[in-house]
């Protein structure tokens, strides 16, 4: 996809120079009138599921869901430092972060697909830090509110299923305080 705050004919001219600098590469994700479009998720699992090794290189971020995506298909990551949080359910058994040089990032490549890592010990992993941190979520929601406001056990609840809406942490962070405030019973 491209950002918002890029012109559609700079996000186009950046796509034509990454194809000829990486001719043999793969460039999923169809271009219709200058517009690059999502895939489906099933498309987006197919490609993950071909893949030995998970990359997240940029230097900041917001929500980095290829991060999670790799590691719920069992895929290991190699990463360079970054702003933005997406090391938060990261292990040194699946994840190396390395220096944001080409050499150093194929050395963590070569490193990762040469471990025998069994994709469901991954994800299972991954997925034991996911349930404690929504726990702690969950726990410090209810201190916060004095229990006024108690988010659901159950990880299928519609609850976690809304839209994706995204907003600027700090948008995110005064909704968050104004709906505290709107809870408390004093």
């Amino acid at each position: 996809y491209q950002k918002d705050d890029f012109e559609p004919q700079k996000t186009m001219q950046l796509l034509d120079d990454l194809k000829k600098q990486m001719p043999s590469h793969s460039f999923i994700n169809p271009v219709v009138d200058d517009v690059i479009e999502f895939i489906e998720p099933d498309q987006v699992n197919a490609v993950i599921n071909q893949s030995r090794v998970g990359l997240c290189l940029s230097s900041a971020e917001g929500a980095m869901l290829a991060s999670m995506e790799y590691l719920l298909a069992g895929i290991p990551v190699v990463s360079t430092d970054a702003l933005g949080g997406r090391d938060v359910f990261a292990d040194p058994a699946y994840w190396v972060t390395v220096d944001d040089r080409a050499d150093a990032v194929a050395d963590g490549v070569a490193e990762m697909a040469k471990r025998t890592l069994d994709p469901h010990q991954v994800r299972g992993a991954v997925l034991e830090k996911i349930y404690a941190h929504r726990d702690r979520l969950r726990r410090t929601l209810i201190d916060m509110t004095d229990g006024a406001v108690r988010l659901p056990d159950d990880l299928g609840d519609p609850a976690y299923r809304e839209p994706m809406k995204w907003v600027h942490g700090d948008v995110l962070a005064d909704a968050t305080l104004r709906l505290l405030r709107n809870s408390d019973p004093s």
